[in-house]
């Protein structure tokens, strides 16, 4: 038993060190989210509004307010397409089932926003780790350690 929490605690460790890596990618994992929502309202240009959600729902995708966040992103970017619809799109429909307390339904979309994100090499270690609970409130630990373990063993590869 101590040793599941030992391997579990030494995954989060390793996913904390990737974060490091993903300041390459398109998200800002440096960046302070309150700060960016309040600018949010005062920049002009579609383009930098859309990438100024992206970054913000991508720090927090599952807390309450990711769906609002997203309700302003997808209608934005139909006309520009600068990111995954999808992706966001999985994400808000996850974030409702969690909410509805419908919590298979929510963790079998965030398993697959997680597969969008994989899919387009980028990872959101803040979409990883805002769903670990769905699994306690399922009460599926074993499930949980397998997940988890098949994607350290995933990144680790590519």
């Amino acid at each position: 038993m101590i040793f599941q929490f030992t391997r579990i605690y030494a995954f989060f460790i390793l996913l904390q060190c990737i974060t490091i890596e993903t300041n390459a990618q398109d998200s800002c994992y440096s960046c302070n989210r309150d700060s960016i929502i309040r600018q949010l309202p005062l920049i002009k240009k579609d383009a930098e509004k859309i990438k100024a959600l992206s970054i913000i729902i991508d720090f927090s995708p599952t807390a309450d307010s990711a769906n609002y966040y997203i309700g302003q992103l997808l209608p934005l970017n139909k006309k520009y397409r600068l990111v995954d619809d999808v992706l966001y799109q999985k994400i808000a429909e996850a974030n409702t089932f969690y909410l509805k307390k419908e919590y298979r339904s929510a963790l079998e979309a965030y398993k697959y926003a997680v597969k969008i994100s994989d899919k387009k090499r980028k990872i959101n270690a803040a979409l990883l780790l805002g769903f670990r609970n769905v699994f306690n409130l399922l009460n599926i630990q074993e499930e949980r350690l397998e997940y988890y373990k098949d994607k350290l063993n995933y990144y680790l590869i590519n």
